[in-house]
């Protein structure tokens, strides 16, 4: 059976999340050929809830793995490689196999000579206001595929509803009542650089008043953020940092009635599970129209002046004043209309 080959081997769960219709796309059009997904390493399981993707393996940086991992899936015969994170290694890999028909960033010079479909990504034409779905989906397009279905949708596993379960009763949780999940990191070392700890435990202070279980999330490097938050909340708040899986917190995210987090991986899991999104778009080129949720109830967030510099981002970012100045009580007001 033919093959179709999608790779995204940089990146992050958001970016996987968010290449969902790409995948609808070639699934929907060769229902008849099996579908591979590369990914970066330890993000297998982001994409192997779709039901279009048969194979998802994860790709180190370089061209001797890559061409390890060519040998390795090509029992069949690949037909089309779609490259949404397009690399010289990956243009040169997928010209190497002699792949038909390969499909990746236009404007990658020399490396975008090797492919047969190059696709001029709006974002890097000045875009800022065109969601990133419909910028991924630009790539199917170029070779005439359009998805009658651009939906986002993560239905976690019984397994992962199960640990949830278990690891909210363990960590003192009642499932009867309502739960409001703050996942209050960005994927950076934040807490020595002027991180908003009080912000978020006043916002998880108002939501406890108003009858929710605050339950904050993070990986396990975002344990000590999260124990700091906790901290200075004067209610209870529930710790699950560390302690969750992608299912597992796919399944917690399912079980709440309300996300507050900033731009994030987890604020696109919550929309693809369907829970609403309460999301901080602070910085001022986070571009929110370009990351927001996607197909779900959201309120996007943002300070009413930037007191950023201009080449300020969320890496090189040193004080966060910009998220200092959040207002909490517009936080809690979203998320208390958004939960109805």
């Amino acid at each position: 059976m033919d093959k179709i080959l999608i790779l995204h081997p940089q990146g992050g769960m958001g970016d996987l999340i968010l290449s969902y219709p790409v995948i609808q796309a070639f699934y929907e059009a060769y229902p008849d050929r099996t579908i591979t997904y590369i990914t970066p390493p330890g993000l297998e399981n982001v994409v192997k809830p779709h039901p279009g993707v048969k194979e998802v393996f994860s790709l180190k940086p370089g061209i001797f793995s890559g061409q390890n991992l060519m040998k390795k899936i090509q029992r069949e015969k690949i037909k089309i490689a779609c490259c949404l994170w397009t690399t010289s290694e990956i243009a040169w890999l997928l010209y190497l196999n002699r792949i038909p028909i390969r499909i990746g960033q236009g404007d990658r010079f020399p490396s975008s000579s090797l492919l047969t479909h190059k696709v001029k990504v709006r974002s890097t034409q000045g875009d800022t206001q065109t969601h990133w779905v419909e910028i991924l989906l630009d790539y199917p397009r170029s070779i005439g595929l359009e998805p009658k279905n651009k939906t986002i949708e993560i239905q976690p596993s019984q397994d992962g509803m199960e640990k949830a379960e278990k690891l909210l009763q363990e960590s003192g949780v009642n499932n009867q009542k309502p739960i409001a999940v703050i996942h209050c990191g960005k994927g950076e070392n934040v807490i020595h650089r002027g991180w908003p700890l009080d912000l978020f435990a006043e916002v998880g202070d108002e939501l406890a008043r108003a009858g929710f279980q605050v339950v904050l999330t993070g990986s396990a490097k975002e344990i000590p953020l999260v124990e700091a938050v906790i901290a200075r909340m004067n209610l209870k708040g529930y710790s699950i940092a560390g302690k969750t899986d992608f299912q597992t917190l796919a399944a917690v995210l399912k079980k709440a009635k309300i996300m507050i987090c900033p731009d994030s991986g987890p604020m696109h899991l919550a929309a693809a599970v369907g829970t609403p999104v309460v999301a901080l778009f602070a910085i001022k080129k986070d571009f929110p129209e370009r990351w927001k949720p996607w197909g779900v109830k959201s309120a996007i967030i943002r300070p009413s002046q930037f007191p950023c510099s201009p080449w300020c981002t969320k890496e090189n970012c040193s004080d966060f004043k910009c998220f200092q100045i959040l207002s909490p009580k517009a936080i809690v007001e979203a998320a208390l209309d958004l939960a109805k």
